[in-house]
């Protein structure tokens, strides 16, 4: 009997742990850092729902606020590391390239005063199958790219999705009277809000690691090709970035100032 009232005790505490994760996930559209407050064993807990998804609750609630969210979603998203590596790959490569597209221009048109014409053609061939090879090399890798990101992205969405979905189900009968928690908006909430976050790992992974390899190839022609004029350049840097940090923020603060409703109030009212 000892036995019993302890498994009847330790189901009870799962639930309740259950409904705080449905309550995270489902009520915090907007992904802040209460959503940050998952747990850290999701993916375990799609190989084995039977579980519980916390070990260890004491312990983790002091670790959620010390995880990032973007960290969380990566390990949701670990077992598409191949495709995540592929993507990643390809976009250093893909960074690199619109520098040497600039490089290879300018070469182009330091020819104009070449004297000899014979050296002129030939430098003209030379350049000409670069700027090709250049462009046929970034087709590839954005295509790669967009292939290895949106593969690991569709995976996730239907990882999370598929737990979303269970974790509804374990519901108590009084949780689907709200208006919030109808049939319409729940499924909403898992259209939306689950495929939302892929944008969180594959493309903006991808885009950090293009802007990474295109400042860095700058760097290495602009220092290669005179140090002096670079290192002006690089004083105008700081500028344009704290222009873009406030252009950025005001763009933000107006688009949440606007008044819309959201698709899961629409999908409430189905």
């Amino acid at each position: 009997q000892k036995e019993e009232q302890a498994d009847l005790d330790s189901d009870q505490e799962d639930d309740k742990m259950e409904e705080e994760f449905v309550r995270q996930i489902l009520a915090n559209c907007n992904l802040s850092k209460q959503s940050g407050i998952v747990i850290d064993d999701l993916d375990k807990n799609v190989e084995n729902n039977e579980e519980t998804i916390f070990d260890d609750p004491l312990k983790k609630k002091k670790e959620r606020f010390r995880t990032s969210l973007a960290l969380t979603i990566l390990k949701l998203n670990a077992p598409e590391w191949l495709w995540l590596l592929l993507g990643g790959i390809f976009s250093l490569i893909s960074g690199a390239t619109q520098p040497l597209f600039a490089l290879f221009l300018a070469k182009i048109f330091s020819l104009f005063v070449e004297p000899n014409l014979e050296e002129q053609k030939r430098l003209i061939n030379i350049y000409a199958a670069c700027t090709f090879l250049t462009g046929l090399v970034a087709a590839v890798t954005q295509l790669l790219i967009n292939v290895g990101f949106a593969k690991s992205g569709e995976e996730l969405t239907m990882r999370m999705r598929k737990l979303i979905f269970s974790a509804i189900l374990r519901q108590e009968m009084s949780y689907f009277d709200y208006e919030t928690n109808s049939s319409g908006a729940l499924i909403t909430r898992l259209s939306i809000d689950a495929s939302s976050l892929k944008g969180m790992t594959g493309a903006r992974i991808g885009t950090i690691l293009q802007a990474l390899s295109a400042t860095i190839t700058c760097l290495a022609v602009a220092f290669s090709v005179g140090w002096k004029l670079a290192f002006v350049v690089i004083c105008f840097v700081p500028p344009i970035l704290f222009g873009g940090i406030v252009q950025g923020r005001k763009q933000n603060n107006i688009a949440k100032s606007k008044d819309k409703s959201s698709f899961t109030e629409q999908g409430g009212q189905v």
